[in-house]
Formats: C-alpha cells, sequence, structure tokens
C-alpha cells in the first residue's frame, strides 16, 4: 500500500472539493465577526481533507487485506 499515493489523492481531492466550492453550503456562521469565520472555514477544509483521507485509506486497506482473504 502507497500511503503517500493515498495523501496526494486525498490533498488533490480536497483542493478540488474546496475550488468547486463545496465545503461552502455546509459552513454556518452564527457570528459577523470575520476572523471567526476565517477559522471556521479553516477547520471545514482541514475536517474535510481528514475526512477524504480516512476514506481513501479504508478503500486501500479493504484492497490489500481482501488479498490476504480478509474481508471488512
Amino acid at each position: 500500500m502507497d500511503l503517500q499515493k493515498i495523501i496526494d489523492s486525498s490533498l488533490d481531492q480536497s483542493v478540488q472539493d474546496v475550488v468547486k466550492g463545496k465545503l461552502d453550503d455546509n459552513l454556518v456562521y452564527d457570528t459577523d465577526d470575520e476572523s471567526i469565520k476565517g477559522m471556521i472555514k479553516s477547520n471545514s477544509i482541514l475536517m474535510n481533507f481528514a475526512t477524504v483521507l480516512l476514506e481513501n485509506y479504508h478503500e486501500e486497506l479493504k484492497k490489500e487485506l481482501a488479498k490476504y482473504k480478509i474481508y471488512i
């Protein structure tokens, strides 16, 4: 399993989500403070990357384990 490939593809996918504005639809601001809005957006981007990374790793792990007839 190539971890660097998983990380790189997850990063690319996460960046594409940001560029396409996918994350903006889910953000809820209950403040007018721009610095807090910036932190909310930054945290949303980081959480999106973490989620994509975990999903991609899980898929590759399932493939790797399937080689040994272990199915999760």
